[in-house]
């Protein structure tokens, strides 16, 4: 009867185990689509309605075989989607050198053109020239009219092409500093991550304390994360980490600034004051420490991170840099 018993509770708990494993599976997915870099709005919609038509096709499985086979369906489109994101950053790469070749073609224009007038101006001087000498007033008549023809269309011509210039130059140039602030733009960005990196963030902070206002440092430093690298490996420990950055976005919104600060510390700056740092951090905790799920090569690893957080304030008789030594030399003091 005991054996009959522990059979039937083993069978719930394996029962409830499936159910569990089944849910994090489809929330993984779930996920996944939530969070994919936006690369080409086309490219990620299509992901992310594909992601949202497995995770129903994983939750409908009623076998096991049903569900294994959904594994290399996702590492497929994952894969697809890396391979397609790559291929439409290179030809941003490319329209970028293309803008920079088009921009010296038509500077090569404006001044071959530049002398193509200049050539013909000094034709039409030298031909006034010569009818200066003449006596007879009529070809002297005739010869000015031509020669003040020829100059004011010579001149009509140059404008019209100096405004064709001018026209593209502006576009040529427009162009470039779109490329240019989306290059700037990812460059700011930790590629592991896709927190602010840390000079970015510095700067930020630096312009924020010159504005006289209330600013807060919030520290969350990850305490086991060479113990995650040595039994995981760097990829999953990166993968988690990845999912720490997501979870204080989440947390904090979009506007809030968040830098990747060293391996293991992120940090939140919030124009508020102390007091009001805390109750927007109160939550934090709870939501940093559940546990990260992570995938490598179609396995699912689950990731335990322990956290200490903190807060450091500016003081109006301190610089950025005392600002900044303050706070880490509170991000050491954290276990």
């Amino acid at each position: 009867m005991v054996s009959l018993l522990k059979h039937v509770s083993d069978l719930d708990r394996y029962e409830s185990i499936q159910k569990a494993s089944l849910g994090g599976y489809a929330a993984a997915i779930e996920y996944i689509a939530q969070y994919a870099v936006d690369v080409d709005p086309l490219i990620t919609e299509k992901h992310r309605e594909y992601l949202r038509m497995l995770r129903v096709r994983v939750m409908d499985a009623q076998t096991p075989e049903a569900l294994l086979e959904t594994q290399p369906v996702l590492q497929s489109e994952l894969r697809d989607y890396r391979d397609k994101c790559g291929i439409h950053l290179t030809g941003l790469r490319q329209e970028f050198t293309s803008a920079l070749v088009s921009l010296q073609d038509v500077m090569s224009t404006f001044c071959l053109s530049g002398k193509d007038q200049e050539k013909q101006l000094k034709e039409e001087l030298n031909t006034l020239e010569t009818l200066a000498a003449s006596n007879d007033p009529d070809v002297l008549r005739r010869g000015v009219q031509s020669a003040v023809r020829a100059i004011a269309e010579c001149v009509e011509q140059m404008k019209r092409q100096n405004d064709i210039v001018v026209a593209q130059f502006r576009d040529e140039i427009r162009t470039m500093q779109l490329l240019a602030e989306a290059a700037e733009a990812s460059a700011a960005l930790d590629p592991a991550t896709g927190a602010l990196k840390r000079s970015e963030f510095e700067t930020r902070v630096r312009r924020a304390v010159l504005r006289d206002g209330p600013v807060c440092l919030v520290i969350v430093k990850t305490g086991n994360l060479r113990d995650v690298q040595s039994r995981h490996g760097k990829h999953l420990a990166g993968e988690a980490l990845a999912g720490l950055y997501r979870r204080i976005r989440e947390e904090f919104g979009e506007k809030v600034d968040i830098g990747h600060w060293s391996d293991d510390t992120f940090m939140i700056m919030l124009l508020s004051t102390k007091p009001d740092a805390l109750k927007r951090t109160r939550d934090l905790r709870h939501r940093v420490t559940a546990p990260y799920v992570c995938v490598e090569d179609g396995h699912r690893y689950t990731l335990h991170l322990k956290f200490d957080i903190g807060i450091a304030d500016f003081h109006a008789s301190e610089d950025s840099d005392r600002f900044f030594a303050k706070a880490e030399l509170l991000r050491e003091s954290m276990g």
